[in-house]
């Protein structure tokens, strides 16, 4: 089992760098942006969030998604050799 590190341990010269311990601070970073990132597309891909007139927050984030991507295709179009 690996044991947790902080950064703190590391600059302090505590703990050694190396590529073990780099990963597993990676990991600890990025993880609670991932859980933050899950529960908002989990927000944004609701369906059952709409009434009869407005929208569910599926309709309206895909609508503008396609948009955006449509909009970002041709302002750069791909130039192939």
């Amino acid at each position: 089992m690996r044991s947790l590190i902080s950064i703190t341990e590391l600059l302090s010269g505590r703990r050694c760098v190396n590529e073990q311990n780099i990963s597993v601070l990676f990991v600890m970073s990025v993880s609670g942006v991932e859980a933050l990132q899950v529960k908002f597309l989990k927000t944004l891909l609701d369906s059952s969030d709409g009434t009869a007139t407005q929208a569910s927050s599926r309709t309206i984030f895909l609508r503008k998604f396609n948009n955006y991507l449509h909009e970002d295709v041709l302002s750069h179009p791909v130039r192939y050799c």
